[in-house]
């Protein structure tokens, strides 16, 4: 593979993250999942949720009135190719009860945690999605 080649395998990858973020941030939860391929799997820090619908449910039982925000950083690339990547990526987020919309939100520090994602991508007829996304807590607050 072309190092042009993997490097925009690598970036539309790590857009997919980003988005992956917003779409969950702003709440658009059918969009975030999406991202999936249809029999994908997201395990959501020990949630096995497969497929679509199930995200559907998983998401649909998120408690109302929670902002959250998701950082995004350290994409890194164990392997690229042209239909298939994998990529460890760190993730920082904060959640607090309310509306951002209006004024800034407080949030306890018990609020924040540090999550690694490994994720799997496959390139399909409608771009990269993900094949499976693993969230797993590294650092976690004592409060």
């Amino acid at each position: 593979m072309k190092p042009s080649a993997k490097l925009l395998v690598e970036w539309e990858c790590t857009q997919l993250c980003y988005r992956f973020a917003h779409h969950v941030d702003t709440g658009n939860f059918d969009a975030m999942i999406s991202l999936f391929v249809p029999d994908g799997v997201f395990d959501r820090v020990g949630q096995r949720l497969t497929g679509h619908e199930q995200m559907r449910v998983a998401y649909r039982d998120r408690p109302k009135g929670l902002t959250t925000r998701h950082i995004v950083t350290n994409v890194c690339f164990l392997h690229a190719q042209p239909d298939r990547a994998e990529a460890f990526v760190y993730n920082l987020t904060y959640h607090a009860s309310g509306d951002a919309s209006g004024q800034p939100l407080v949030y306890a520090s018990q609020n924040g945690r540090f999550i690694d994602f490994h994720d799997h991508y496959e390139l399909t007829a409608d771009g990269w999605r993900f094949s499976s996304r693993e969230a797993r807590p590294i650092f976690l607050s004592q409060d």
